[in-house]
C-alpha cells in the first residue's frame, strides 16, 4: 500500500488520505485477511473487525448472528457516526431481515426514552438540506431503517428510501472502528481486493481507516451498514450494542456490578446482548496496562454470562 501522505515536488505534504500512518493498510485488512484465509484453504461464515483495542463478546455475538444468511452481503454494526456524531439513529442503515429482539417494554425507563421530537417540518428538513447545514439527531428523529433483506442485502438505496421519500439530502454514514463491525463472507468475496485498493487510492480527507473502508462500502461496493435492530424499536442509544457507551463503565468488570446489586435490569439487557467495547488503550499509560484490562475484562465477562445463564431472561 502506498504511504499515507503524498509529497509534492517541492517536498511539502499536499493530501493525505487519512492522518495516521496505516490507515490505509486497516482499510484494506479485511480484503487481505480473506485473501489469507482464502489461500489457507480455511472457511469461515462471519469475519469481525475493529481497533487493536476492540474486545467482542462472543456468546451474545453467536446470538445475534443465529439465522443470519452469511452469504448474503452483511455488514453489521448499529455505532454509525453522521455529521459529527456517534451513535446517530439518524444514520442511512438497514435493519436484518431477522432483527434482533427489543428489550421488553417494562425495561423502558423514563430516562431512557429519547428526548426527541416526534413530529420533524418536512419543510424544515429541505431547507437543512438546500443550506448543506448539519441536521442535529433531533432533526432527523423520524428516519426509521428499512430491512435489506434482498440477495443484495442492505444498499445504499435502501438506506436512503425513507430520506428520498421526504425529499431529504441522504449523506452516507461511517461505521466506529472501535466499536467494531462483522462482515459476512457473502460481503467478503464481492470486496475484491483490487477494486477496494483502486478505491482507497481516491479517496481523500478521511478520519480513519474505518472512515475509508465505509466510503468504499457505499460507493464502490454498493453496501449500507445493517443494524442488528435493537435500537430502533425505542429509537434510543442505549439500545446499541456494539460498543454502549451509556455501560462503558460496567462492562469493564460486570461481574463485580452484578455481586454488588448494582447491576440493574437494563444492564442485565446489555449484558446478555452487548457486542463489543471500545477500551481506549491511548489513554492509558503502556500496552501492558491496556493489555491487564482486556484480560480481566474477559474473565469478568465470563462469570457473568454464566451467572446470567442462571438467571431467567426479562
Amino acid at each position: 500500500m502506498p504511504d499515507e501522505v503524498l509529497i509534492d515536488k517541492d517536498g511539502r505534504a499536499q493530501r493525505t488520505h487519512a492522518p495516521l500512518p496505516g490507515d490505509l493498510r486497516a482499510a484494506m485488512l479485511p480484503a487481505l485477511a480473506h485473501a489469507e484465509l482464502a489461500q489457507r484453504g480455511l472457511a469461515y461464515k462471519f469475519m469481525l473487525y475493529g481497533d487493536d483495542d476492540t474486545m467482542f463478546y462472543l456468546h451474545p455475538l453467536r446470538k445475534l448472528l443465529e439465522g443470519l444468511d452469511p452469504n448474503r452481503p452483511l455488514a453489521m454494526t448499529d455505532n454509525i457516526w453522521l455529521h459529527h456524531s456517534h451513535p446517530h439513529l439518524g444514520a442511512p442503515r438497514c435493519t436484518p431481515c431477522k432483527a434482533g429482539p427489543p428489550r421488553a417494554a417494562h425495561l423502558l425507563q423514563s430516562q431512557d426514552k429519547p428526548h426527541l421530537p416526534r413530529d420533524v417540518n418536512q419543510d424544515e428538513d429541505r431547507n437543512i438540506s438546500t443550506a448543506n447545514a448539519l441536521p442535529t439527531p433531533e432533526q432527523l428523529s423520524w428516519y426509521r431503517p428499512l430491512p435489506g433483506c434482498g440477495a443484495s442485502g442492505c444498499t445504499p438505496e435502501i438506506a436512503c428510501r425513507p430520506y428520498v421519500d421526504r425529499g431529504v439530502h441522504c449523506r452516507f454514514p461511517v461505521a466506529h472502528g472501535g466499536a467494531g463491525i462483522v462482515f459476512s463472507v457473502g460481503l467478503m468475496l464481492k470486496m475484491k481486493s483490487e477494486l477496494l485498493q483502486k478505491c482507497l487510492s481516491k479517496e481523500y480527507e478521511c478520519s480513519g481507516g474505518d472512515c475509508l473502508l465505509s466510503r468504499c462500502l457505499w460507493h464502490t461496493f454498493n453496501v449500507a451498514f445493517t443494524d442488528p435492530g435493537y435500537s430502533v424499536k425505542h429509537s434510543s442509544t442505549r439500545d446499541v450494542v456494539f460498543d454502549n457507551m451509556h455501560f462503558r463503565i460496567m462492562m469493564r468488570d460486570p461481574m463485580r456490578q452484578l455481586g454488588m446489586g448494582k447491576c440493574n435490569r437494563l444492564c442485565k439487557w446489555q449484558l446478555r446482548n452487548g457486542i463489543s467495547s471500545h477500551i481506549g488503550a491511548r489513554y492509558f499509560p503502556s500496552v501492558k496496562t491496556a493489555t491487564e484490562l482486556v484480560t480481566s475484562m474477559c474473565a469478568s465477562h465470563a462469570s457473568a454470562w454464566e451467572r446470567l445463564a442462571t438467571e431467567p431472561t426479562e
